[in-house]
């Protein structure tokens, strides 16, 4: 009961004093309504994820790309090339030609000249002569003289190529042509007729020295067969016209090489070869082989080519040619390539052959070591 008492004096000391701590409410003042603003819950922050630990690098090889074929292309065919001719080493030796230079008077139209392979050192030295033919060791040179007394003349040669002691084998009172020395240097050939008639030349043999010739046989322009003094090459025509080039004995027995109307036959320095020359319009140069065959044309075309020699090695031919417009002297690859004229002499604008265009079937070029 004590405690009962106690605790209601306690609420009524509460209560008036309570009601002596309020403010007095105002008079005719409406109250405004409270706003009461809703709750926010505080952020929560989101809970810590625990760190995820990152895989560790590992060594596995990165697997290398396969390797891929290339496509197989076909390659294009090579162009084929044709490698041009090669031009032989420039030769040597000397070249003995005649000149026509058209003097009025015929005799001092005739002359003999000398110049080196290469056209360079051109003498004149001989006057009032032609054919003339180098013999294969170069010590000596025969020629056809036109002055008194008239002949075949064989001369030495000095150092420097010039004729010394000219000796008159063959006194001519008839027509002489185109002289050859035999291999061994003892015996000279050419041909003659004692009438203007072609169909009566005759091919002759005389010792160097001199004497008494022989006549060997019908046929014309010979030349010696290489390491045999005892056969020429000719060319001739027989009873039923047919001609051409014809292997001769000096017993008169000829065979034929080739029928094609050519003339004026040189055989090659090694003895497999002869070079002639043929006519129809203009004259040309071929060559054949010495048993007949593999025959063709060197030259071709609206020029005339002519009166050929080898020279001594029989890597080139030396012709004569009006191919530049006036008469020089050529050479070309025995093949018939890389034809080359040679310097005109110094003050001379012609080296026109003696014999005409078509060069008459008489030899008037030469060449020797």
């Amino acid at each position: 009961a004590a405690i009962a008492l106690i605790l209601v004096l306690g609420g009524i000391l509460f209560a008036v004093f309570s009601q002596k701590s309020q403010p007095p409410t105002p008079t005719n003042v409406a109250a405004a309504p409270a706003v009461i603003a809703p709750a926010v819950a505080p952020a929560t922050a989101p809970p810590a994820l625990p760190p995820t630990a990152l895989p560790k690098p590992t060594d596995t090889p990165i697997p290398s790309a396969t390797p891929q074929t290339a496509p197989s292309v076909t390659p294009l065919p090579a162009p084929i090339v044709v490698p041009p001719t090669p031009t032989a080493a420039a030769p040597a030796g000397k070249i003995a030609f005649s000149v026509s230079t058209g003097e009025i008077s015929f005799l001092d139209s005739q002359n003999l000249w000398l110049l080196n392979a290469d056209g360079s050192g051109a003498t004149q030295i001989i006057r009032r002569a032609s054919q003339p033919a180098l013999s294969p060791d170069g010590n000596k040179i025969a020629y056809f003289q036109w002055s008194n007394p008239i002949g075949i003349y064989v001369a030495d040669l000095d150092a420097n190529l010039l004729p010394q002691n000219p000796k008159l084998i063959v006194p001519a009172a008839f027509i002489i042509k185109s002289i050859a020395w035999s291999p061994d240097v003892q015996s000279i050939a050419y041909s003659w007729s004692s009438t203007a008639n072609a169909r009566n030349v005759s091919v002759r043999v005389i010792p160097t020295a001199g004497g008494a010739s022989t006549n060997v046989g019908n046929g014309k322009n010979p030349s010696w067969i290489k390491d045999d003094p005892q056969h020429l090459v000719v060319d001739t025509r027989d009873n039923s016209n047919h001609c051409g080039l014809f292997k001769m004995a000096l017993d008169g027995s000829a065979t034929p090489i080739i029928a094609d109307g050519g003339g004026l036959p040189v055989e090659s320095p090694d003895g497999t070869k002869i070079v002639y020359q043929r006519a129809s319009g203009q004259t040309q140069l071929f060559i054949v082989n010495v048993d007949g065959k593999s025959g063709k044309a060197l030259t071709t075309g609206s020029h005339n080519r002519g009166d050929a020699t080898w020279s001594p090695d029989g890597k080139f031919i030396f012709y004569r040619s009006d191919e530049s417009g006036t008469w020089a002297i050529w050479r070309m690859n025995a093949d018939g390539s890389h034809p080359t004229m040679l310097p005109l002499p110094a003050g001379m604008a012609s080296l026109a052959p003696v014999n005409g265009a078509n060069f008459n079937n008489e030899s008037n070029l030469t060449m020797a070591p």
